[in-house]
């Protein structure tokens, strides 16, 4: 279970790094990033539950919501190995 949140982490960074590329100007088109919808998506569902309001609080709760869903494989990594010992 823990190669799963190694796995999920790995992804969540590599997304936010492509992010940060996009919010930069080095790789894309403008517009809608393919980024902001990975992130979108990954932190479900949490950014339907708080993602409404102004705009920095959209972004910042896309950007933060996949961390919450990293934490709850965390919790369950630890669960499950600990009931392997």
């Amino acid at each position: 279970m823990v190669w799963i949140f190694r796995l999920f982490a790995a992804f969540y960074l590599g997304v936010l790094g492509y992010y940060l590329a996009e919010a930069m100007g080095w790789v894309g088109q403008g517009g809608e990033g393919v980024a902001k919808s990975v992130l979108h998506y990954i932190g479900l569902p949490w950014t339907l539950l708080f993602g409404s309001g102004e705009s920095w609080v959209k972004v910042l709760v896309e950007l933060l919501s996949p961390a919450i869903n990293l934490g709850i494989v965390w919790v369950l990594a630890d669960i499950i190995q600990g009931r392997d010992d």
